[in-house]
């Protein structure tokens, strides 16, 4: 049997491990009520299905509302015909509310047409909630290969595209670096031939762009032309790529509901990891430089003659410190009473036990903060990076409070105020 190492054969290993299937033969309309359970929990969606003018998958969309809110979709009073008015009232009005307000917020929020609210995404549950546990499997989760996407260079086509519930959420541009392309080549093609203008990749209708070889991945969030800044979003180990990701996740990871527990997982075992694995050796750049210069070319050459002369007359010698022991006293702590009485005045409608809030900070958080390695290490040899990894080590502390603080985490990562306050006050803290 023939390998395919073709960009297609790229294409069709993705889909049929995400989707069980090719997704070459997918029939229009989305008439699968569960996934194939060959694959990994997707739909493999039909190309076809791609409304261009609204940037929709259709009938995953409408497959979503009729299982999870049947008599709120009843009220739309649809007819099953693509130029029906109220059919074409609702599209226009859900996909003018992902321009407006950007496709995560959509899926989050929903989206309300006349007196009826549709939800359009149902979060992780929580342990034990079984009700919630029905609703988050009725999401539907598909990908579409070789998808279409232009109403005016309708020959373009992206290699893959990923939908939660008919909204557009990741585009993928695949290389192969057996056919001599590679990821570098995939950013080139999103700078040259993906064009910001066209409607799926106006900024926040989709969540990201993928450019992906079998060996590397990187993404952006908002195309721009030559302009799209694209940052590595590795799993591996070389030049960094395990820190890259945990980077990427972070950030990904609380703007978006994720539900892969394995990535999760990754990013925890990274983070704890990645301080203990030895620093990659560099090479020695002044190595053959004294070897290089000519010694005898220079010398000692004198270029004045002058005389010191100080002043003729009474001088005064200032007293000495009456501290015994010769060094810097410590700077005082700022009294509890005093940053208690700062952070209601800025944050006291915020929390009910702001004294609880406020010990944690200077008691709990703030001494982890000070203990990491990478802080201490930049304060006593680069102080000039000392606030950077002083934000870094904080940002890692705080996402221990997702379980134990769920209120002071979520104000910390929505606040922008919020997280401000706490930082100026753990590094004030840190740096006495």
């Amino acid at each position: 049997m023939t390998t395919d190492i073709s960009e297609k054969g790229l294409e069709t290993l993705i889909m049929r491990h995400v989707t069980g299937a090719d997704g070459l033969t997918v029939a229009p309309g989305a008439g699968a009520d569960k996934p194939n359970p060959a694959g990994s929990g997707y739909f493999a969606g039909c190309a076809k299905d791609y409304d261009r003018a609204q940037a929709l998958d259709v009938p995953q969309l409408f497959a979503f509302l009729q299982t999870t809110q049947p008599e709120a979709f009843k009220k739309l009073a649809m007819a099953d015909d693509p130029k029906d008015i109220n059919r074409l009232k609702f599209l226009v009005r859900t996909s003018q509310e992902i321009g407006k307000r950007g496709v995560i917020d959509v899926l989050r929020k929903g989206v309300s047409h006349g007196p009826v609210h549709f939800d359009l995404f149902y979060g992780t549950p929580s342990p034990g909630n079984a009700k919630a546990e029905i609703l988050y499997v009725q999401n539907r989760f598909s990908i579409t290969r070789q998808l279409a996407y232009s109403r005016d260079e309708t020959r373009r086509a992206l290699d893959l595209c990923l939908f939660i519930n008919g909204l557009p959420v990741a585009t993928f541009e695949l290389k192969n670096s057996l056919t001599k392309q590679t990821v570098d080549d995939g950013v080139e093609q999103y700078h040259r031939d993906r064009d910001e203008r066209e409607q799926l990749f106006e900024f926040g209708r989709c969540v990201v762009h993928f450019a992906v070889d079998d060996s590397e991945v990187q993404m952006c969030t908002a195309l721009k032309g030559k302009g799209s800044w694209f940052l590595p979003f590795n799993k591996g180990y070389n030049d960094g790529a395990g820190k890259a990701f945990c980077r990427t996740y972070s950030f990904l990871s609380s703007v978006i509901p994720y539900s892969n527990t394995e990535w999760e997982k990754l990013s925890i075992m990274l983070n704890l990891l990645t301080p203990k694995l030895p620093a990659p050796k560099e090479e020695d750049l002044s190595k053959g430089i004294l070897e290089s210069i000519d010694m005898d070319s220079y010398r000692v050459e004198k270029k004045a003659v002058m005389k010191i002369a100080l002043e003729d007359k009474d001088a005064e010698i200032e007293p000495a410190p009456t501290d015994a022991s010769g060094r810097k006293s410590e700077p005082e702590m700022d009294r509890l009473s005093n940053i208690l009485k700062t952070f209601n005045d800025h944050f006291g409608t915020l929390f009910t036990d702001a004294d609880r809030v406020v010990k944690r900070i200077r008691d709990d958080i703030a001494p982890q903060v000070a203990a990491a390695v990478a802080y201490k290490n930049a304060k006593e040899n680069t102080p000039h990076t000392a606030r950077m990894a002083h934000d870094e080590a904080l940002a890692k502390v705080m996402q221990h409070l997702l379980k134990d603080d769920t209120q002071v985490y979520k104000q910390f990562v929505e606040n922008e105020s919020f997280k401000r306050f706490v930082g100026d006050m753990v590094y004030a803290i840190t740096n006495q």
